[in-house]
């Protein structure tokens, strides 16, 4: 866990505007105060967190009755319509696509996000806990919005904690296109391919599954520059057809299979060992542009470089 105090509190309006409702500013807060964790003990934890607040607000994709009674009558859960999870508290979202989502907003004013299913299973995951007013407010708006089943665009995508510029995006709609030619920021899509084709040194990546065209194209362009490449990704998923692991390999990007008998579920890109792309989405079409889900892009080495050394625990494990 980490704290900072911003000395000076300013608010950075720019003049810019996304498409539909996404508003190119970057609002500010004066303290970055988070936890990254890496599961093991994660259900645990969330009840924890449950239990020591008021108000819960939770989407998930499913989750364990623990959590749902710990809820009780604090909140909502949204889960898929697939989830066989029941309750007075539960709301099941019906879409096009899963509702793919793994977050909690505590009080609102704590976000919980990132690859981790509340549920019995053991899976090689991460959450990471943030305190932030302004970024909470996010997440409440996109649990509205699947609560009462309409599609908004995300009215403020960058965040600044004490310098540390966080980016906040909803899939699909903040996600399906790949350029918003009206703003230097964009869809989710362009700011993850920007990143990556961005990258000076390295870019190490961790996934479930791996089947995105582009974003696999954009790997493939900067290992032929040079940049110091790796990736684990979940070995169960690499049969299917759309799989980019053969195309990577082909390509001479250095892919491990996460083959234990935990499964790989993180969502993680690190690049330069400073930006952290995290969340529920995986590098898929359907994770970019049917499910909804959630993806934060965290610009700051510290929070990197706990990423970098869980990755290279795994790494160096398969």
């Amino acid at each position: 866990m980490k704290f900072f105090t911003l000395v000076i509190l300013t608010a950075v309006i720019a003049s810019c505007t996304i498409t539909g409702n996404i508003v190119d500013e970057t609002l500010h807060e004066e303290h970055f105060n988070n936890t990254v964790l890496f599961c093991g003990d994660c259900l645990e934890k969330l009840i924890s967190y449950i239990e020591n607040s008021e108000t819960v607000e939770c989407a998930l994709y499913n989750t364990d009755e623990r959590v749902v009674d710990a809820v009780g009558d604090k909140g909502t859960i949204i889960t898929d319509s697939n989830s066989k999870i029941r309750g007075s508290n539960v709301i099941k979202r019906k879409s096009s696509g899963l509702m793919h989502n793994k977050f909690c907003v505590f009080d609102n004013s704590i976000v919980w996000t990132g690859s981790f299913n509340p549920t019995k299973r053991k899976a090689l995951d991460n959450v990471i806990i943030i305190n932030s007013t302004l970024l909470a407010n996010n997440y409440l708006e996109e649990f509205e919005e699947l609560k009462s089943n309409s599609s908004i665009k995300t009215t403020t995508t960058k965040i600044i904690l004490n310098n540390t510029l966080i980016e906040n995006y909803f899939c699909p709609e903040d996600c399906k296109s790949q350029l918003s030619s009206s703003s230097r920021y964009g869809t989710a899509l362009f700011r993850i391919t920007n990143l990556l084709s961005n990258a000076n040194e390295s870019i190490y990546f961790m996934a479930y599954s791996f089947t995105h065209p582009t974003i696999a194209n954009e790997l493939v362009i900067k290992k032929s520059e040079g940049i110091d490449i790796k990736g684990i990704i979940e070995k169960s998923t690499t049969g299917s057809q759309y799989s980019k692991h053969e195309m990577l390999v082909n390509n001479d990007v250095d892919v491990k299979l996460e083959s234990t008998s935990k499964l790989l579920h993180h969502k993680v890109f690190i690049i330069d060992k400073e930006i952290v792309i995290t969340g529920s989405m995986n590098p898929t079409k359907s994770g970019v542009g049917r499910n909804d889900e959630n993806v934060l892009i965290i610009h700051d080495r510290d929070v990197g470089m706990e990423y970098l050394e869980q990755f290279e625990i795994y790494w160096n494990a398969s």
